[in-house]
């Protein structure tokens, strides 16, 4: 099967990632949590276990290591002075953690202490960087997809500088702000959440 137009044209690639021929691997299922390093390598989530899983070009498993997260419903990959990280969101331990590509965490962030979590869920299901490297600042974006539906605001050392639910412009709550980005194409960095159940 291919799929797209022009240079943009891909063909899906069956069976193309070696993974370990585990039950949990036959049974298990992942999220859409999956980035490229600078290598190349393909890197992934197998929540069943929980692993962080890493292929070669050609999905030969070169690299596997023990996470410390339940289960990372998102992963962004990030640059910093020349070293790559990853930044996974745990929407079931309700924290994110940024790691090294070799699984050791640098950096936890834990729910924020905010009115609506008293008695309100939090469940992270995503992280966004606005990267240096980018023109940016090293701020992070957590969305609290499964939980209260907010999108939180921290700067790069990981401190809690605001927090949004929607309200503040037109499109009303979110509700499942699932993913986020920070498109810095344009002049001007742009913020884009997947907010997927506010149709």
């Amino acid at each position: 099967m291919r799929i797209g137009t022009g240079e943009h044209t891909y063909e899906w690639a069956e069976k193309w990632a070696e993974i370990p021929d585990t039950q949990s691997a036959r049974e298990g299922w992942a999220h859409h949590g999956i980035v490229v390093s600078n290598t190349g390598n393909v890197i992934s989530f197998h929540q069943a276990e929980p692993t962080v899983l890493i292929f070669d070009g050609d999905g030969s498993l070169v690299d596997s290591w023990e996470a410390t997260v339940q289960n990372a419903h998102g992963m962004t990959l990030v640059e910093e002075g020349g070293e790559e990280f990853l930044w996974l969101a745990d929407n079931l331990s309700a924290q994110v953690v940024k790691t090294t590509l070799d699984g050791q965490v640098v950096m936890s962030i834990e729910r924020p202490d905010l009115e609506v979590y008293r008695e309100g869920k939090y469940s992270p299901t995503d992280v966004a960087v606005y990267e240096e490297r980018n023109g940016g600042n090293g701020d992070i974006i957590v969305t609290d997809g499964y939980g209260s539906s907010y999108i939180h605001h921290y700067d790069k050392d990981g401190n809690h500088l605001r927090s949004l639910n929607g309200t503040e412009g037109d499109g009303g709550h979110f509700a499942t702000p699932h993913g986020v980005w920070i498109n810095t194409r344009k002049p001007d960095a742009e913020l884009y959440i997947a907010d997927r159940s506010n149709g």
